[in-house]
């Protein structure tokens, strides 16, 4: 489409003359070169965002050293774990503790709340969002007993510091 150059430069025409200066005429804006056409789907079209489950490096769960949650392959990780939804063994990491160390960005793709999905699964652990910003957190389990980002805990299971963002 053509349109959205013109009305660039007829903007900054309007907005750049000053009172010595005259506007292009009508046939010198004609004659701007617009043939390069800008396709309305990429500008509005988003990237993709992959989530892939991952286990985080850092930490060794301890206060002291506490996991490192950095992605959101790594809260993905954490759900799956305590939902035993992973060939592995479930875990409820108790008293284990987690530190989120970077904004998060959950890309609106489905998640399911740590614990409570499968067999009524707790979290146990303990979870610092250091102020970190979670952001399109996506759970649609509209018949769930437990949801949120943690659905079902124990009586000592500990949050603090976390912020959502952009809850859908």
């Amino acid at each position: 489409m053509k349109i959205l150059p013109i009305i660039l430069l007829l903007s900054v025409l309007l907005f750049s003359c000053t009172e010595t200066e005259q506007p292009l005429l009508e046939e010198e804006i004609l004659e701007i070169d617009l043939e390069e056409e800008i396709d309305e789907e990429e500008i509005f079209e988003e990237e993709e965002i992959e989530i892939i489950p991952i286990i985080w490096q850092n930490g060794d769960g301890s206060l002291q050293n506490p996991f490192q949650i950095e992605t959101a392959g790594h809260l993905f990780y954490l759900s799956l774990q305590v939902n035993d939804t992973l060939k592995e063994i479930p875990n409820d990491y108790y008293y284990k503790y987690f530190r989120v160390v970077n904004d998060i960005n959950l890309a609106s793709k489905p998640f399911q709340s740590i614990g409570g999905l499968k067999n009524n699964y707790e979290f146990k652990g303990h979870l610092d969002g250091n102020n970190k910003i979670i952001s399109n957190l996506y759970i649609n389990t509209p018949n769930a007993r437990y949801t949120g980002l943690f659905g079902k805990t124990n009586a000592n299971t500990t949050f603090k510091n976390i912020i959502l963002s952009t809850l859908i």
